[in-house]
């Protein structure tokens, strides 16, 4: 039985910006130095190719969010020894973006899985777009380490309001 599990997520956009940044000061860099220049190239296409995953540790009882190129994988892992609580939390962030003659407001909708200590420090895994992925990582997370005190808010949130919807339809809320 193996103690380890992993889940590929996918490549990473983190990274795209500068990856990309880098491809192009490295083209530039050709013509002064090529050496360099390959370098920098490297180190931008490296950015592109990162994927990202999440591994659990059975036998540890540890969780991290990793960042793999190829075979290599680095990442902080979070002990949940320490951090007992996990939470999966809806986060809703807007900015609003002003230009000459208008305003738009931008909106975005992240699902966290977020680990907890007894004095409120808090350590998140990762944030995801869509519940389901969040959730199908959650549920597994609780599985695999069999924690004690972990809570779905979003689930009940969405538990809650359906109960006042019922309350208002019914008349008996207040």
């Amino acid at each position: 039985m193996s103690l380890k599990t992993s889940v590929q997520l996918g490549y990473t956009f983190e990274y795209f910006i500068p990856g990309v940044i880098l491809l192009i000061i490295g083209g530039i860099f050709f013509l002064v130095n090529s050496m360099l220049a390959i370098l920098i190239i490297l180190t931008g296409t490296s950015f592109l190719l990162l994927k990202t995953g999440i591994e659990i540790d059975q036998k540890t009882k540890d969780v991290r969010k990793f960042y793999s190129l190829f075979s290599l994988r680095f990442g902080g892992w979070i002990r949940t020894v320490n951090f007992p609580t996990m939470l999966l939390a809806l986060t809703n962030t807007s900015k609003q973006l002003n230009s000459r003659g208008s305003s738009r407001t931008s909106y975005t909708k992240t699902y966290d899985i977020v680990f907890c200590d007894e004095k409120g420090s808090k350590r998140e895994l990762n944030d995801f777009r869509t519940y389901d992925k969040a959730l199908q990582l959650f549920n597994l997370i609780n599985e695999q380490l069999a924690l004690q005190h972990s809570r779905n808010e979003v689930k009940e949130a969405h538990e809650k309001a359906a109960k006042n919807r019922r309350e208002r339809k019914n008349g008996t809320h207040f």
